[in-house]
């Protein structure tokens, strides 16, 4: 498998275990252990995003962060901002810059080549 589609896999395993961890939230007794788990989640995702020098990586991680804490909005009972989170961070500005990062052209390694000389 190429990298980019191991990292597309990964991110939607991870996507799928905040959503479990969610449907956990809902038995009673077990919504503070969920919510710690998808903070943990959303400061993975956002160490990710700072460390991977790759950009379209870091755009799909960003992009998880920004699904998990929807999820967290939406188990401290506030859709609203939870719809919002989803559409704009997660929607709108990762498919920008995930387009963005997409149509720009990628530089070497910086090593020097015998046509650059």
């Amino acid at each position: 498998m190429s990298m980019s589609r191991t990292i597309f896999v990964g991110l939607l395993a991870i996507i799928a275990v905040a959503i479990v961890l969610f449907l956990i939230m809902l038995i009673p007794g077990f919504a503070g252990y969920s919510i710690y788990g998808l903070l943990i989640m959303v400061v993975i995702f956002a160490v990710l995003a700072i460390e991977d020098k790759d950009l379209l990586h870091a755009a799909l991680y960003l992009a998880g962060s920004a699904i998990a804490l929807a999820l967290i909005y939406l188990a401290l009972f506030a859709p609203w901002v939870a719809f919002f989170q989803l559409a704009v961070y997660a929607g709108a500005v990762s498919i920008l810059l995930v387009a963005a990062v997409s149509l720009t052209t990628r530089r070497g390694t910086g090593e020097v080549e015998e046509e650059d000389v």
